[in-house]
């Protein structure tokens, strides 16, 4: 099938990269790829590996009547079997021109599991709604990477029937433990090997609730006397982060913090972490816990999308926005951490958990199988 991906960006989110690994591992489709706001970090990437890109460099807020014409003019020209969408913006309007332009078979993409008022923009929470009335005509399956996004959305008005979920897949011979990442980021870091090392990668967001993860580790450091260090890893998290900085400094944790933005060297980075934290008030299907897992990784997660899913019997789960919980999970993990025999078993059920459940073959075979039988059906 020749199928035409509309997205909205190409930067360094879930969305993104689940995009980028799926028309890079899949041989048996045609891809080509629509950005409307340019090309970001998987672009080159992208073309590099033979896919077409038609990126439209439009800025965010800056959307003109000619962006929507010239994603109509590329649909008509390519003539696709299938049009993919990815995440609200490109599910709506994407749908629309794609239908207008000729296109039978739309399938929509939803990653996107709490909308909470109070953490979304009303633009979102609006735009949600609306495709909520449009699930009914536009698409003719819906794909959600998340059980939890799926019930969210069936919740408030999009067509039940045409739900399909497709949890993330991952190229687990790329994203494993590696010995450079373990001993040679905790040497550049100055951490010594028996010191435990939180890490959190992800961007400064409210959803993703670093706040409540200091003030954990702020509890924690209360009650263990050992040496602890924390590792915050994503865009906008550095020492540039006024607010950030602050709310360290107003806990007194300015020696077990290291802020180090964002990395592309996941695995390395992963495997020098003896726990991920995940301390979000929402995910869809939380890329950061997989990936840590197919490193050896354990996690602490809190209780939100498909975060304990993942997990399975594997780390800690917690209930959102409970810095007591959260350090009670993070004491725990240290006193487990310190049986030897014990941890490497817990690490090695992570790795097996996440080939058994999330290899990136499974996830291109059933979007195949999903935009084959949409296609198919009447």
């Amino acid at each position: 099938m020749k199928v035409l991906h509309i997205t909205l960006g190409l930067g360094n989110g879930g969305a993104e990269g689940a995009l980028f690994r799926l028309v890079t591992f899949d041989k048996s489709n045609e891809h080509i790829i629509i950005s409307i706001m340019g090309d970001g970090i998987y672009g080159q990437k992208l073309r590099e590996s033979g896919h077409t890109i038609f990126s439209l460099a439009v800025r965010r807020g800056k959307v003109k009547f000619s962006c929507f014409y010239s994603i109509y003019k590329i649909v008509k020209e390519v003539r696709p079997d299938v049009v993919q969408t990815w995440l609200y913006h490109s599910d709506l309007l994407g749908g629309i021109i794609a239908r207008l332009a000729g296109v039978k078979t739309v399938v929509w993409g939803i990653r996107h599991s709490n909308l909470d008022p109070k953490l979304n923009s009303k633009i979102i929470i609006y735009i949600a709604k609306i495709s909520s009335l449009f699930s009914k005509i536009i698409p003719k399956r819906i794909i959600s990477c998340s059980i939890k996004a799926a019930e969210v959305h069936k919740n408030i008005g999009y067509k039940a029937s045409i739900f399909e979920v497709i949890p993330n897949g991952y190229d687990l011979n790329k994203i494993k433990h590696t010995r450079k990442g373990r001993y040679g980021y905790r040497s550049n870091w100055r951490i010594g090997e028996k010191e435990i090392v939180f890490g959190v990668v992800g961007r400064w967001d409210p959803l993703k609730d670093h706040k409540n993860f200091i003030r954990a580790v702020s509890d924690l450091k209360r009650q263990y006397k050992g040496s602890i260090k924390c590792i915050l890893v994503g865009p906008n998290i550095d020492n540039s982060n006024v607010e950030l900085v602050k709310l360290i400094r107003y806990y007194e944790l300015e020696d077990d913090f290291l802020l180090l933005g964002p990395t592309k060297q996941i695995s390395e980075v992963m495997s020098a972490f003896d726990l991920l934290v995940l301390p979000s008030l929402g995910e869809a299907f939380p890329n950061v816990v997989a990936e840590a897992m197919a490193c050896g990784t354990p996690c602490i997660v809190t209780d939100v999308g498909d975060a304990s899913f993942i997990v399975g019997s594997n780390g800690w789960v917690v209930p959102p926005a409970d810095h007591i919980a959260l350090s009670n999970a993070m004491s725990e993990s240290i006193a487990k951490n310190a049986d030897e025999n014990e941890w490497q078993n817990l690490t090695q059920r992570c790795r097996e958990r996440i080939e058994q459940n999330f290899s990136i073959e499974s996830m291109v075979s059933r979007f195949s199988d999903v935009w084959f039988d949409a296609k198919e059906s009447k």
